[in-house]
């Protein structure tokens, strides 16, 4: 339980908080871009660690890669593509760079350079908005306060509660924004929780169940997302024909988008419907750039753990019949075999041959059926 000079603090940081939350809402918290060295041409297509810092930069300096998942402030990634180029179009027209193109070539790295060296910058067109974090941070605060005022109310317990927002208050007031919002989350939540009565504790369970699926949901679509933009941009380089894959990655782009939406407003049943709409799309991408999508290598893996566990079992239960003396015939010749056809699926693994994979599995598991009749 927290002590009473803990609560007065807490007050008192609270207050402190609700001051900066008003200040805030007239005058917003500068962003601070970062700092890059860049040693070459920055174009579509390209991927590197400087695409990454580049982005940082941009969504530090006012011209936002995008306003969620990839690409945004926290989630930068090493891939140029059209977001990054239309940003940086937008950083180059506001510095006077001509013709804004959008590559980050000599001009832009001359221009940069005299950015953060100090000499006089031109005045961007467009107002620098609260990108660093606080923004975010001092909603999921004033979200947790007020569920913590709600559950006050009810007069629940909410020594757990009141801890992760002293922390999460603390932490703010420190400039540690996102520590600040992933503990004004946990507050939130424990002050909800702390609010329900023991007839709703099923019920909630229920909806913080929807609530992790709808966002692994949307998590893993986002991440099928990055590996198919990839494995098309890489597709692209070599010279192949991807046809329209880039149309659907972008539809499937759109509908992450509004899934992340979908999960601010806690409508977890449309996050997962557009997660699942998404996962189809990038399907359909990958099959214009002929390119096989990972469930092929994931029914692989997962076939590959099963029978090498059913080997093991198979192995096992072989030496318990010899230690009883049992007559075994042909199968320690069997699996051992199966053994050898074990590393030969796990090589096509690494070779990406899945379909091989597949087809040795079904040969081991043959061989496991005859080794056990013999005994």
């Amino acid at each position: 339980m927290l002590t009473t000079f803990t609560q007065r603090k807490l007050a008192a940081l609270l207050t402190a908080f609700a001051m900066i939350a008003a200040l805030a809402t007239m005058v917003p918290l500068s962003a601070s871009a970062a700092t890059c060295t860049f040693t070459k041409d920055l174009t579509i297509g390209t991927v590197s660690e400087e695409v990454r810092c580049l982005q940082q930069y941009l969504n530090g300096a006012g011209f936002v890669v995008a306003t969620s998942g990839v690409g945004s402030a926290g989630h930068e990634t090493t891939q140029f593509q059209s977001k990054t180029q239309a940003a940086v179009v937008k950083w180059q027209t506001a510095h006077g760079i001509s013709p804004a193109t959008g590559t980050f070539g000599p001009m832009s790295r001359a221009k940069y350079a005299a950015l953060v060296g100090g000499s006089t910058p031109t005045t961007p067109t467009t107002p620098t908005p609260d990108t660093s974090g606080a923004a975010a941070a001092r909603t999921a605060i004033t979200n947790a306060m007020n569920a913590f005022d709600s559950a006050a109310d009810d007069g629940a317990d909410l020594d757990e509660a009141r801890s992760a927002l002293f922390d999460a208050v603390t932490a703010f007031m420190n400039g540690n924004y996102s520590s600040a919002t992933t503990l004004a989350v946990t507050a939130k939540t424990r002050a909800d929780n702390a609010s329900d009565d023991d007839d709703d504790e099923n019920e909630d369970e229920d909806e913080d169940g929807d609530e992790e699926d709808a966002e692994n949901a949307v998590d893993d679509a986002w991440e099928a997302w990055e590996d198919a933009d990839d494995a098309i941009a890489d597709a692209v380089t070599d010279g192949e024909d991807v046809g329209d894959a880039d149309d659907f990655l972008d539809e499937a782009e759109e509908a992450l988008e509004e899934a992340d939406e979908a999960l601010d407003d806690e409508d977890w049943d449309e996050a997962m419907d557009l997660a699942e709409e998404a996962e189809e799309l990038i399907d359909e991408a990958l099959d214009e750039a002929n390119i096989e999508s990972g469930d092929d290598e994931d029914e692989a893996e997962e076939a590959l753990n099963d029978i090498e566990s059913d080997l093991d079992d198979a192995w096992e239960d072989f030496d318990a019949a010899e230690d009883d003396d049992e007559d075994t015939g042909d199968a320690e010749d069997l699996l051992d075999e199966a053994d050898e056809l074990l590393e030969e699926a796990e090589e096509a693994f690494d070779d990406e041959d899945y379909d091989e994979v597949l087809d040795l599995v079904e040969e081991i598991e043959e061989l496991i059926d005859e080794a056990l009749d013999e005994f």
